[in-house]
């Protein structure tokens, strides 16, 4: 029983030989980890996915989406998804994400998924034509002309109105002498038909 008591009065692991025994303990697990991950199948993966689930104080949607459209960029599109994902379970509603998720999809040739991308950002921003003219495009290359054409025209039918609603604001009286654009250049922003 002596044996197990170092003389310092610190315990058995505090002396240098046993606290290399512990740290190469823990490599022999951490490579042991690495060689089950795939041998272990999907069920061990899905118990990982769940862990990376756990959002982390120091984790900024922001951030995440700009190394995502940074790989995007670079062509390191499976990256992109991956960190485009781990943005939306920071913040579900972060349509950023959403936006460049759709735009991987799309170069992917995943329409579907890109279309459901397209439909999860317009919900959470109605306003942002973009979004919805990538839909169209989506709707297009599934051959959904009718829908897409459909969803091209709301875009033309909401910019036109943008644009009569600015023309209106710069020729009403309250407006005159601010620094409103002049008529002019409102009338300018108005489609011709």
């Amino acid at each position: 029983m002596s044996d197990l008591v170092v003389s310092d009065g610190h315990g058995p692991f505090m002396n240098k030989s046993n606290s290399l025994l512990a740290a190469l303990f823990a490599l022999l697990f951490c490579t042991a980890l690495l060689i089950a991950v795939p041998v272990l199948g999907p069920s061990f993966r899905e118990v990982l996915n769940r862990a990376e689930r756990v959002r982390f104080p120091f984790e900024n949607p922001d951030l995440l989406y700009r190394e995502a459209e940074t790989r995007y960029y670079s062509g390191d599109l499976g990256m992109a998804h991956d960190i485009a994902r781990r943005a939306l379970m920071v913040e579900p509603e972060f349509v950023p994400a959403y936006k460049l998720l759709a735009a991987i999809y799309f170069k992917e040739r995943k329409y579907a998924a890109a279309e459901a991308s397209c439909r999860s950002a317009a919900a959470l921003a109605p306003e942002d034509n973009t979004i919805r003219i990538a839909l169209g495009r989506t709707l297009e290359q599934q051959g959904r002309l009718a829908e897409a054409a459909e969803t091209y025209r709301q875009v033309a039918d909401d910019r036109h109105a943008t644009a009569e609603q600015k023309a209106e604001a710069v020729t009403r009286p309250e407006t005159q002498g601010t620094d409103a654009p002049d008529t002019d250049t409102a009338r300018a922003l108005l489609p011709t038909r």
